[in-house]
């Protein structure tokens, strides 16, 4: 059943725990080696929509006066082997991301750099996810899906914020959810 699903999907203590842990060895490197650097949860892992066994989203602030592309090729070759396996870094886009496993846990880490949007996007899946229980349901299913068939990005696929962009235009196309940026848009989530 669908509760069965989101059950098995939504991460319990243990794994709350270990990304903790994660993002805690992830902030130490960064404060031995980058003054004013911070890290922290983004996008789905911040709001409790990276699914059991999925990886989780970071987001590093850098500096004033540093670059995003430069400080990633820096800090991701920190990290190749001091935390992380496997990593890959996307230096070409337009907010620069690594990508990697961490060593002790496996669990996959994506780290964006220097996003000037990342916290728009939270918010903006904040509000939706918060508006119905339904919605945060669903995209936390939709996150499950794509974790249970390597579609992620670490795989060749979307993003994680893709994935629930992706899932509430369906939504919204089946009128299933209000446009939220109307201001008459009343209830976001329509009864059904």
């Amino acid at each position: 059943s669908f509760s069965s699903i989101l059950e098995d999907a939504t991460p319990n203590k243990h794994d709350l725990k270990r990304r903790s842990g994660i993002l805690n060895h992830l902030q130490k490197s960064l404060e031995r080696n980058h003054k004013g650097a911070s890290i922290s949860f983004s996008g789905n892992t911040s709001l409790g929509l990276s699914p059991r066994r999925g990886g989780i989203e970071l987001s590093v602030s850098i500096p004033e006066g540093k670059t995003a592309t430069a400080f990633s090729k820096k800090f991701s070759w920190e990290l190749n082997g001091r935390g992380l396996v496997d990593v890959i870094l996307h230096e070409n886009r337009s907010t620069p991301t690594i990508h990697g496993k961490n060593d002790r846990t496996s669990i996959p880490v994506r780290i964006s750099i220097a996003d000037a949007t990342a916290e728009n996007k939270v918010a903006l899946l904040r509000l939706l996810s918060d508006s119905d229980n339904r919605v945060f349901n669903y995209l936390l299913a939709v996150q499950n899906w794509v974790l249970h068939r390597d579609l992620a990005e670490q795989s060749g696929g979307l993003s994680p914020f893709a994935w629930s962009i992706l899932a509430l235009t369906y939504l919204r196309s089946t009128n299933l959810i209000s446009d939220p940026f109307l201001a008459d848009s009343g209830t976001i989530v329509e009864d059904g």
